[in-house]
């Protein structure tokens, strides 16, 4: 039998039922939407957080409370204060500056607009460092951390929320109910990635360091923001830094990271949590598989006769386990299919909101997994219509 003839018959009995169809395309469609959409949103979040970690700097070195290499987490206990900050200062070379940060989730409200969103503390030489730049106004200066000024630095997402239309500069907004004045928005860092406690970066308030640790009452650093004379000499910087460090606390009291570590970390995370969600997503695809062999078998049942008769017609067993093989192929390619479109449709809805791309690798997957859900799935079917025996099967009823 033709491949074209074996296919049009195929479609044909499948074609007969088409709420079954449906229905048995069903499972491999979530599976297929739910598989692509999980690798778009994890694809895409690592290239937005690598993009944001660039645009930090690619000569900062991070140290965080606990150990970020076992618990994948910042620890909740705060260990990080002026000592430390001094310790590192006192080390010189490759060490250039030391600054602090305090981040807090607050109540941000501009008249009628409220909004809780990220608050950082900063010093001028640790913004300068993370290659911040003014596009209005002014940057926060180490003039404003000495003298506690009650000043803000926005950036782009929070002016299009609360000064859409309008001016920012020396603009009045109220943190956590504390009244601070504009004096600045930076340039945006690029959207969708993860700033210092997960926030986008450019969806952050800034305000002097000192400021912040008076307001919201925090003698400790969420962590120290170190730069260093150059990219390669993050290394000795790092075991510098740890060194030090070690003479006031133990090896799990904190971590020292650059900017690949930090990357490393956090993309290990993601693809924890992808590859558990994706495990979800996979059974779907289990459940439409086993759907499909179910009605593969009832269809073998109810077409007993008409595989009788193209045996007696000269069709061999071969060519009736090749059509049934090609008919639970076409069902799971087209749930795949159908699967894809809606997962494309779905990146272009969730694009607006969090960083989703759908790659080619995806794609290529999902009708990879299709056919071979078919494939595996519908053998058995398969099997079982091409060892009927046509004098059998044509007195079945």
């Amino acid at each position: 039998m033709i491949i074209s003839e074996t296919f049009e018959i195929a479609w044909s009995s499948l074609w007969r039922n088409k709420l079954r169809l449906f229905l048995t395309m069903l499972g491999i469609i979530i599976g297929v939407a739910s598989v692509i959409l999980l690798m778009s949103i994890g694809s895409g979040l690592q290239s937005y957080i690598t993009q944001q970690f660039e645009s930090l700097g690619s000569n900062m070195v991070y140290v965080m409370p606990g150990n970020m290499e076992s618990a994948g987490s910042m620890s909740m206990r705060q260990i990080l204060g002026y000592p430390e900050m001094q310790l590192i200062k006192r080390i010189g070379y490759p060490i250039r500056t030391v600054g602090g940060n305090v981040s807090v989730q607050a109540s941000i409200k501009y008249k009628t607009t409220e909004k809780t969103l990220e608050v950082n503390g900063f010093d001028g030489t640790s913004l300068r460092a993370m290659n911040y730049q003014s596009e209005k106004g002014r940057l926060l200066t180490d003039e404003d951390v000495d003298k506690n000024s009650r000043v803000a630095l926005i950036g782009k997402e929070v002016q299009d929320k609360f000064f859409a239309g309008i001016d920012p500069i020396d603009k009045s907004i109220l943190v956590q109910s504390t009244a601070y004045k504009v004096v600045g928005v930076f340039k945006p860092k690029g959207g969708g990635g993860a700033g210092i406690a997960g926030a986008s970066i450019d969806n952050q308030v800034l305000i002097p360091l000192s400021t912040a640790q008076k307001q919201f009452n925090q003698d400790k650093f969420t962590m120290l923001i170190i730069s260093v004379a150059n990219k390669d000499e993050i290394k000795n910087a790092k075991e510098k830094i740890e060194k030090e460090l070690l003479k006031r606390h133990e090896k799990d009291d904190f971590s020292v990271m650059g900017p690949e570590d930090l990357l490393n970390t956090i993309n290990q995370i993601l693809g924890v949590l992808t590859a558990g969600l994706g495990g979800i997503a996979a059974i779907s695809l289990l459940v439409g598989g086993i759907g499909i062999m179910n009605i593969m078998f009832v269809s073998v049942t109810e077409r007993t006769k008409e595989i009788g008769l193209r045996k007696a017609l000269g069709a061999t067993p071969k060519d009736i386990l090749v059509q049934f093989v090609v008919e639970a192929v076409s069902v799971s390619l087209i749930g795949g299919t159908i699967g894809i479109l809606i997962a494309i449709l779905g990146s272009l809805a969730l694009s607006q909101f969090i960083s989703s791309q759908v790659t080619p690798m995806a794609v290529g997957l999902a009708f990879g997994f299709s056919s071979l859900i078919g494939i595996v799935f519908g053998v058995a079917p398969a099997a079982k219509a091409a060892k009927l025996d046509p004098i059998t099967a044509l007195r079945y009823e």
